[in-house]
């Protein structure tokens, strides 16, 4: 199939992948980082927001949110194995996402990854070569059904043409599927902030740990987690309100919840 062709199977998608972001872009403007907020990667997370996504500059009154754009190269999906495949491969202008440096970028490559398995992906390491260049990216956190927007680590720009190669690596799946613990915790939130409440009915001694990543729409943003922790659980009924400084209810999804004790 031609490139051209490719082109123009994938560019319908991307349209209604930028019209869903657009609808929340102005709410995920970057939060600053308030303290408790534990970034976990499994290994240690780190994530940023998802882009504030828009086709044109935004207006004045909307701050200094920077323009998404996206440029894709036409290929045919890549089965990594392990229910995951790559769905796209491009080019990406805006917030990167990858470090919490919130830092603008251009050029740099990114590609959509699908967890068309059955387990909920708890970690793996994706990389694709060109030649003898290798370029690397991580996801955490993925549950099936789900679509990821991946940065490339080291904030590489995207090659022509079809990868020569492409492996997941450090593959790790849960045991069991995220839970949201939705019989023993009530969670709620505002932009910078989460409450968290036992609504079990009974002390919850251990901690809690509240996973949660950027989103908009079906689609999540970042392959790095963010984790809040209520320290020495709760007892029945308490409301705990802890700073969460990258959560935003509009830009921000909920993926897993803890429970110990």
């Amino acid at each position: 199939m031609s490139k051209n062709s490719n082109k123009k199977q994938n560019g319908r998608g991307w349209m209604l992948l930028l019209i869903a972001a657009v609808a929340v872009g102005i709410a995920v403007l970057v939060v600053s980082v308030l303290a408790p907020e534990e970034p976990v990667s499994r290994p240690p997370e780190t994530t940023q927001q998802p882009p504030a996504v828009q086709t044109t500059a935004p207006a004045e009154e909307t701050g200094p949110a920077p323009t998404v754009q996206v440029e894709m190269q036409g290929f045919s999906p890549i089965n990594l194995g392990s229910g995951l495949t790559i769905t796209d491969v491009g080019s990406y202008n805006g917030t990167y996402m990858e470090d919490g440096s919130d830092e603008f970028i251009s050029g740099v490559m990114m590609i959509v990854v699908t967890n068309d398995g059955d387990d909920d992906i708890q970690l793996a390491d994706i990389e694709l070569s060109w030649d003898n260049a290798v370029y690397s990216f991580r996801l955490t956190d993925l549950a099936a059904s789900a679509r990821i927007v991946l940065l490339e680590q080291e904030r590489s720009a995207c090659p022509d043409g079809a990868p020569q190669s492409a492996i997941a690596k450090n593959v790790a799946v849960f045991s069991e599927p995220m839970d949201l613990c939705e019989d023993r915790i009530a969670i709620s939130g505002m932009d910078g902030m989460l409450n968290v409440r036992n609504i079990s009915g009974a002390d919850i001694d251990g901690d809690i740990y509240v996973y949660y990543k950027y989103a908009a729409e079906d689609l999540f943003y970042g392959g790095i987690t963010f984790r809040v922790r209520v320290e020495g659980g709760l007892a029945a009924g308490e409301l705990r309100q802890l700073p969460a400084g990258h959560y935003s209810p509009a830009g921000c999804t909920i993926v897993h919840v803890e429970c110990h004790g």
